[in-house]
């Protein structure tokens, strides 16, 4: 871009141009990529330039009121039902996910995601891109997507054979070194106590297994959040999940170190390790944090216990307590990346009607700080609504 001979026309030194561009939402660039050449492989392909990008709206979001953070309703209860999976590009069940984003999200830079769990599970969001996964009707081979719904991109990775086994659980990370997007699978038969470990690298599309030789440290079952469902959650980059002693029913917590190739555990709180009304194990505020009492009962509260120190048993504190008398109960709180939401919980809000609101909780004071999307209803309770911060990027999953 060399300066015009003409006096009439204005001149910007290409660094401020740069400079300019990379502090504009990603639903503005994207109209931009047809105004030159030059720009859209800077918008598309230029990788210092998209991290620059990423870099200025998580410098920027964390200046934000968590109050006035746009709140974004994912629903996969009412996505289109069917088998398209296996034979249709692009899967119309995709389509109206981003259709979904599209309509609510606009052009902010930060998003409250509200993710109800259906046709497909959360695995998990790093810079702007989620994981999920679901399985197609009519006993097809499930799929794991990653999707950027900013960008309109979403790939099904290649099909492992391991989903033939009881349970499986899919983990969604990032490696900061290899600059690398990761999903980690987690297979376990339970009927002989076995686990089978493969992770997917993006920047290789293909799968490795971990060692076959590595198993947790005792006798151990998973611990089912449901019938069928169990849920893991990465931190600091390594998967976390729940399971018990086969013998005495103990919980406690695994942590899969990817790069030892071993199987770390962690003891709970004596009062929760004997606990039967289903801990979860999620994030909030920056934390592991191990949560039960989330269904609407007058004689277990809720309680929210933070590890501070990632790795020490010993830290557990009990930080949150909800009377099972409240007419709240907290969601999932799978947050990742940036954390806005602070101290306000996403809740579930139950009117003297019995009906279910979704709002936002502050549990220091006790009282519901606003609704979310102007008292959204929800059907049911028993499904899994997650509650996580979305900043839209550039990444691509498909290179131009």
């Amino acid at each position: 871009m060399e300066p015009s001979s003409s006096s009439s026309r204005p001149y910007l030194p290409y660094d401020s141009i740069l400079e300019i561009l990379s502090r504009l939402p990603v639903k503005t660039l994207v109209r931009f990529c047809c105004v030159c050449k030059l720009w859209r492989k800077l918008i598309t392909s230029d990788g210092n330039f998209i991290t620059s990008h990423l870099q200025n709206t998580l410098n920027n979001n964390s200046k934000i009121n968590s109050r006035g953070i746009k709140n974004v309703f994912l629903d996969c209860n009412r996505i289109l039902v069917g088998c398209t999976t296996c034979y249709e590009r692009p899967d119309p069940r995709i389509k109206e996910l981003t259709e979904q984003f599209m309509i609510s999200a606009g052009d902010s830079n930060l998003c409250r995601l509200l993710f109800a769990e259906g046709y497909f599970s959360f695995a998990g969001c790093f810079n702007g891109i989620i994981c999920f996964y679901g399985e197609c009707d009519y006993e097809c081979v499930p799929h794991i997507y990653l999707w950027n719904p900013a960008l309109n991109q979403c790939i099904i990775l290649p099909r492992t054979a391991d989903w033939e086994w009881s349970h499986n659980v899919v983990c969604f990370t990032y490696d900061p070194v290899t600059e690398d997007y990761q999903v980690v699978q987690i297979s376990h038969q339970i009927e002989v106590g076995v686990f089978k470990f493969q992770i997917y690298s993006l920047s290789n599309n293909s799968w490795k297994p971990l060692s076959s030789g590595m198993h947790p440290p005792r006798n151990q079952i998973l611990h089912l959040v449901s019938e069928y469902n169990w849920n893991a959650v990465v931190y600091n980059g390594f998967p976390h999940w729940l399971a018990k002693d086969k013998k005495d029913s103990t919980l406690f917590m695994n942590i899969l170190d990817m790069n030892q190739e071993k199987i770390r555990e962690i003891l709970l709180p004596d009062s929760l390790s004997n606990h039967s009304h289903d801990p979860n194990l999620e994030l909030f505020q920056g934390c592991l944090c191990i949560t039960h009492g989330w269904n609407f009962s007058k004689v277990h509260p809720f309680e929210l216990w933070v590890m501070k120190e990632h790795g020490e048993d010993i830290s557990w504190t009990k930080q949150i307590v909800i009377s099972g008398d409240s007419t709240i109960r907290p969601l999932p709180q799978r947050i990742t990346g940036v954390t806005t939401i602070g101290n306000l919980l996403a809740a579930v809000k139950k009117d003297r009607l019995g009906r279910n609101f979704l709002v936002l909780y502050d549990p220091e004071n006790q009282r519901v700080e606003e609704p979310m999307q102007k008292e959204l209803e929800i059907p049911r309770v028993s499904v899994t609504y997650l509650a996580f911060d979305y900043v839209p990027s550039l990444v691509r999953l498909i290179r131009c």
